[in-house]
């Protein structure tokens, strides 16, 4: 029995969403809603859930809270 392996690129999987899968704006900002956390787009209005590296409609639109974004550096 031979052996197989396979080069797994984990950083890609676990990056943060780029673009919005409706509108492809590029503005999607992380909030917290029933689902946990999702991504909205504030270009469509639509919310995402992202599993497994991909974006997946949430399941109904909901009410959300703006997660804060980091601070930048000076």
């Amino acid at each position: 029995m031979g052996h197989h392996s396979i080069d797994l690129d984990l950083d890609a999987a676990l990056a943060p969403p780029h673009a919005c899968p409706a509108c492809r704006s590029s503005d999607l900002r992380p909030v917290c809603g029933e689902q946990g956390l999702v991504f909205l787009c504030p270009g469509c209005r639509r919310t995402w859930v992202s599993e497994l590296g991909a974006l997946l409609p949430a399941e109904q639109p909901e009410p959300v809270v703006a997660m804060p974004r980091p601070r930048s550096s000076p």
